[in-house]
């Protein structure tokens, strides 16, 4: 998926690979069953500006150990639980197969690169991005004086 939105009671990659790398995903009804993730080997791509809404009424949304989701490390987009808080989204990656660009998610790298505002877990923008970022908005600001 690369735009638009779409609404299941879940997704499995099962023995597959999805990517989701822009749009809307919401995913539940407010029930535990259905699950989204990734299984039997299956690949769940979460890239680019994806959104994930999970209503479901728990936070695991992993199926099996023997699937992988992984995260781009460009990922601009938000996944929103609203049964989750920060402990609850860290033990979630850093337990399940879920890696950050292909490396598994640890606990260090866990608070390293995301951040949870809330239910909704993000990527911290990187370091040289928010740096530029800033720097343009400060010459903005001189620019402006003058």
């Amino acid at each position: 998926m690369n735009g638009g939105s779409f609404s299941a009671r879940g997704i499995l990659a099962n023995n597959s690979i999805i990517n989701l790398f822009g749009g809307v995903f919401t995913i539940g009804n407010g029930t535990s069953g259905s699950g989204w993730g990734a299984a039997n080997n299956g690949t769940l791509n979460i890239g680019g500006s994806a959104v994930i809404n999970n209503s479901r009424s728990t936070l695991a949304g992993y199926n099996s150990t023997s699937g992988t989701i992984n995260f781009a490390a460009d990922w601009t987009g938000s996944f929103q639980n609203t049964t989750a808080n920060a402990a609850a989204w860290k033990t979630e990656l850093t337990t399940g197969n879920y890696e950050l660009a292909g490396t598994p998610i640890t606990s260090a790298l866990f608070d390293a690169n995301f951040q949870v505002t809330g239910d909704t877990l993000s990527l911290v923008p990187e370091p040289t991005s928010a740096a530029l970022l800033g720097l343009g908005g400060f010459a903005l600001i001189l620019r402006r004086r003058k």
